[in-house]
């Protein structure tokens, strides 16, 4: 049986007779209609008994309002605008104002607007009283012109704003066109805008006010914790062990700014009550508890899914949005097409883009299934019908076309995708397809639309609408104040009392002069119009249940925390007293079972030998292996590799492409020393200029529109100025030959075939090789001793790429900062090269021979230890964590230790 939030006893006869209730919300009209219900299954055996006439006051004015339209008694006409129009009318009033642009937040200054008008009309406020209170006030004064504006537009389009409706019905009541109805019942209203107390007057001459059901022998007690997380597990695990103890408990949880902390709280219940629920894989369950605000609409991924492809058919959209929506199996068939999608995600992001649109996606989608044809699907078909709804959307056309363009367009792309919806997400297409019909209002106040016009419409609505999953009644109700006003538990814990927080700070209406505001007692616009409401609340909280307990936290923001002065007198126990232990039970009975269970060691530091002696990577394979032989494994082996970042203008791995190739191009012209000594500074100025602007061209049109002329000309120019003072540099060099620049060549050392290539090598005086690799950031030699051989890519040349071994390696630093050599050989004369004695180099190779000799043996025999071999390893390789698991490594050494286990 569902739990009762409402005891129903006290109405029962009064509904069966058929009398009016009616109540401020929704949510308070749901609860004894479903007490009524329950009540009635109990107790009539023919199983159907007469609908109760129960109505929130919103509801009811519209019925009214229908009456009062179908009687035949008045020449009023229209329909009462709802929340879509009335925002779309304010948009269009304050968009024809701000001809000039310096209204940057039009949307959210609409929903203000609309909120100021709500008060204003509500409260009767003669409109000379604004008048009066505006003067000298620039914004009021631009808002009533507004205000009269949206008045007229209002009344063009044949609608009138609920508390016209409200007014208009008084009007009716008192000139008998509309019935007063004798004996109702009023719930739940707490406060009432004398517009509405008149209206209730006049319609329901006797109501007779319900008070809330009280529990007159309770005695609240407050509790201190150290800060609101602490609260909320604090209050979960009260909630838990009253469970376990009362199985028949109805437990509210009380939260005054739920709207705000919902994500917090709901992630700390699901801690302590669903402590598996986060495991891939798992299905959605049913939670004990319940939460009286939804979630936005927008935010659910089946619809996010739909919304993200509206955008990308107008706009080229985020990197990371376009490889989810890839990832996504919420369209298309995502099982056989996984590996396809998987392919296109991992291109995407290799080309370094920061946004992606429908006809790169196209493009790299032909590219792909070109070079693997085995990955060929119905991909190309759905992105073509993306591209075709793209060439539609400067059209203009009437919302409902719209509307049906775009689920056809959906569904053309598989959405919602062909796995089995779940009861959730069931749900929360329905309402998106009630969203739709909801804003075919909107075509009476606007009857054309652009594309881009519906997907934002569709976009802001989605997440202005809050979805709440239809799901068993729980035993516990995460409520927010409002909501929980009026209602009854067995128990009931109220959070967030601290005087920071509660009472809450006055919020007055910018658009309304702030006098007029507490003049007429508006909403939010005084501190002692919000103490009241805190003290109502507080008040009609002490009494909701049978144990109540408030809380508040000791500190926020590392600022002390003091209670609400509306609880401070209550009785103070410590949490242990309400038997608050560290834990759930549910958390201790799964901390039993990991505590149970029996582990085995398993060495598993080393993988299958390598048969095939070709591996790709070429030299970086040895710094991995040099770093960490886990991920030289996983990188080399398994093809593991981390993702691109997007990035602004050209990225690091771009600017040093660029360099190389523009360097490549000037030395092929230059050829060695005595050219660049007779080139002239005019002729070098011409010649590098070129070929930074080819090589800057080719890198950018590579990334499309995101790198646009003009950047390329700068990045063209700073390069420019880079290479000339670097050639400059080497002029005072000795004489040399660039043997061979960019050149690739295979390798074969230690039972390993590499492919490498290497920027440049010149020959020296003496026939010497000197092996170059150009860096663009800092530079350490350091990096090449043989006890910590961390780079050792120029070492694995030296060792391989000239007969007997190269006269010398250098990187060569050319960056804005510092430009040099940076090597170690011998006889080479070269600033920057530290020269050994022949003898000593001789000695320097040997060395590195066997270390790399040792590297690859390792790499061949698949040793793949998570061993970090330098203090920086680890940095660099972040985004393998998850796959090195190496923050568990303390773990597992204390285990073995403490288990007497040894690997060998």
């Amino acid at each position: 049986m569902a739990p009762v939030l409402f005891d129903i006893e006290p109405l029962r006869e009064a509904l069966e007779r058929g009398t009016l209730v009616l109540t401020a919300n929704n949510r308070q009209r749901n609860q004894i209609m479903r007490a009524y219900h329950q009540y009635q299954s109990r107790q009539n055996a023919a199983k159907a008994w007469r609908q109760p006439r129960i109505f929130s006051l919103r509801q009811w004015t519209e019925q009214q309002w229908q009456a009062l339209l179908l009687s035949g008694k008045t020449e009023i006409s229209g329909t009462i605008a709802n929340s879509w129009q009335s925002l779309s009318l304010w948009e269009q009033v304050i968009a024809a104002n701000n001809t000039v642009g310096r209204l940057l937040r039009q949307r959210e200054l609409a929903t203000t607007a609309e909120s100021a008008r709500q008060s204003l009309d509500a409260w009767c406020c003669p409109m000379e009283e604004l008048v009066s209170a505006s003067a000298h006030r620039p914004n009021a004064a631009t808002f009533m012109s507004w205000l009269t504006q949206y008045r007229q537009i209002l009344e063009r389009h044949q609608l009138v704003s609920q508390e016209q409706a409200q007014q208009l019905l008084l009007t009716a009541f008192i000139n008998n066109e509309l019935p007063p109805e004798q004996g109702a019942l009023l719930y739940g209203f707490d406060e009432l805008a004398p517009l509405a107390q008149r209206l209730l007057a006049g319609a329901l001459p006797d109501a007779e006010p319900l008070k809330a059901q009280q529990h007159t022998q309770t005695i609240p007690v407050r509790v201190t914790l150290t800060d609101f997380d602490a609260e909320v597990r604090a209050a979960a695990h009260w909630a838990d062990n009253t469970l376990a103890t009362n199985p028949d408990a109805v437990i509210g949880i009380v939260v005054p700014n739920l709207g705000q902390q919902r994500t917090r709280v709901e992630r700390i219940f699901k801690e302590i009550f669903e402590p598996l629920a986060c495991q891939p894989g798992k299905a959605r369950t049913v939670a004990p508890f319940n939460f009286s605000s939804g979630t936005p609409l927008g935010a659910a991924p089946v619809i996010r899914t739909a919304l993200d492809w509206l955008a990308l058919a107008l706009h080229a959209q985020p990197v990371e949005r376009v490889c989810r929506l890839l990832a996504n199996n919420f369209w298309g068939d995502c099982a056989p097409e996984r590996s396809l999608r998987a392919a296109l995600a991992q291109r995407i992001r290799r080309t370094g883009r920061q946004k992606i649109s429908i006809a790169n996606l196209r493009y790299m989608l032909e590219q792909l299934t070109q070079q693997h044809p085995e990955l060929e699907s119905e991909l190309s078909r759905r992105l073509q019908i993306a591209s075709e709804i793209e060439r539609e959307r400067h059209h203009k056309h009437s919302l409902p076309q719209w509307l049906d363009r775009t689920m056809e367009y959906l569904v053309q792309l598989g959405w919602p995708g062909t796995r089995p919806l779940d009861s959730v997400e069931y749900q929360q297409i329905k309402q998106w397809y009630e969203l739709h019909d909801e804003l075919l209002s909107l075509s009476q106040v606007q009857p054309l639309f652009s594309l881009y016009e519906v997907t934002d419409l569709l976009r802001r609505s989605a997440d202005k609408t809050h979805f709440q999953a239809q799901t068993p009644d729980s035993p516990i109700q995460i409520l927010g104040a409002l909501e929980a006003s009026g209602l009854n538990f067995t128990h009931c814990w109220v959070l967030g009392m601290n005087h920071r927080a509660w009472p809450p700070a006055p919020a007055p209406n910018p658009l309304l002069p702030i006098n007029l505001q507490r003049d007429w007692q508006m909403p939010n616009a005084s501190a002692e119009r919000e103490l009241l409401y805190a003290e109502r609340l507080t008040n009609n909280f002490k009494h909701c249940a049978t144990q109540v307990v408030f809380s508040h936290g000791a500190s926020a923001d590392d600022q002390p925390l003091k209670p609400s002065s509306l609880i401070a007198g209550l009785t103070t126990v410590a949490p242990q007293a309400l038997g608050i232990a560290g834990q759930s039970m549910r958390a201790e009975h799964y901390r039993a079972l990991v505590d149970s269970a029996r582990l085995e060691a398993v060495d598993c530091r080393r993988g299958p030998t390598l048969t095939d002696p070709a591996v790709r990577g070429g030299a970086g394979l040895f710094k991995a292996q040099a770093s960490c032989p886990f991920i030289a494994f996983a990188r080399f082996r398994l093809g593991a590799h981390s993702p691109s970042e997007p990035t602004l203008g050209f990225s690091a791995i771009e600017r040093g492409n660029v360099l190389h190739d523009a360097l490549a191009s000037v030395w092929q012209q230059l050829q060695n020393s005595i050219n660049l000594g007779a080139t002239t500074e005019d002729e070098l100025q011409t010649l590098v200029t070129k070929a930074c602007s080819d090589a800057v061209s080719r890198t950018g049109k590579a990334r499309g529109a995101e790198i646009g002329a003009m950047f390329r000309d700068l990045e063209a120019a700073r390069l420019t100025q880079l290479l000339l003072h670097w050639l400059s540099f080497e002029r005072e060099r000795g004489p040399f030959i660039a043997q061979e620049i960019e050149t690739q060549h295979t390798i074969r050392f230690a039972g390993l075939e590499l492919t490498v290539r290497v920027d440049r090598i010149d020959r020296l005086e003496g026939d010497g090789q000197l092996i170059i690799d150009y860096k663009t950031g800092q530079v350490n030699t350091a990096s090449w001793r043989a006890d910590n051989l961390s780079d050792p890519q120029l070492p694995l040349y030296a060792c391989t790429l000239a007969p007997g071994g190269a006269q010398a390696i250098a990187f060569a630093q050319i960056n804005a900062g510092d430009q040099r050599f940076a090597g170690l050989g011998y006889n080479t004369a070269v600033d920057g090269i530290n020269d050994v004695t022949d003898e000593q180099w001789a000695e320097q190779l040997d060395e590195w021979q066997q270390r790399l000799t040792e590297l690859a043996q390792e790499f061949r025999s698949g040793w793949a230890s998570v061993d970090y071999r330098n203090k920086n390893a680890r940095a660099y390789d972040q985004d393998f964590e998850g796959l090195t698991r190496a923050d568990e490594l303390a773990d597992i050494s204390h285990w073995l230790k403490h288990s007497g286990v040894s690997l060998p």
